[in-house]
């Protein structure tokens, strides 16, 4: 069985970086219209910049799987999101795996606030795209596979 672990970048718990809780989030997109890049904005103006990265595992076969980095400022974004207040404390963080032909792959991540609120990014249907679904959407959510195909591990 292979194993695709998220990409961590200068960031030793992502579990720690992700539980604090977020302010907003920007996006960029690509000229198709569809999520490249999910910025999460603490309220001190710090945040983590989530990208897909795409894996070759088969002939034809990509899967995407979650990259982090830290940030220290914004910038050059299409659009900023205000998250819903529950989110802007402690949440909890899932990250969210899909098990494909002995591939595992961990491609999304929830963030769920103290009232149950939840963000949800995910790899998106188009290669090196993102889903983004929170409670103020924005567009349409088109996570590269089905949701039910992804398994919820607590505990980031």
């Amino acid at each position: 069985m292979k194993h695709l672990n998220f990409a961590l970048h200068q960031i030793d718990s992502l579990g720690e970086q992700l539980s604090g809780g977020f302010v907003r989030l920007s996006l960029v997109f690509a000229a198709h219209g569809r999520p490249i890049s999910v910025k999460l904005w603490r309220s001190d103006g710090t945040g983590i910049r989530v990208r897909c990265r795409m894996y070759d595992v088969a002939e034809r076969v990509e899967h995407g799987v979650l990259e982090f980095e830290p940030l220290a400022e914004n910038g050059g974004d299409d659009a900023v999101i205000d998250l819903p207040d529950d989110m802007h404390g402690k949440c909890t963080v899932a990250k969210l795996v899909l098990n494909d032909d002995g591939v595992v792959c961990e491609s999304g991540l929830v963030i769920r606030g103290s009232r149950g609120g939840e963000l949800i990014v995910v790899a998106g249907v188009y290669p090196h795209t993102l889903a983004v679904n929170v409670a103020k959407a924005f567009g349409p959510f088109e996570p590269e596979y089905p949701m039910e195909k992804y398994a919820r591990v607590e505990n980031v």
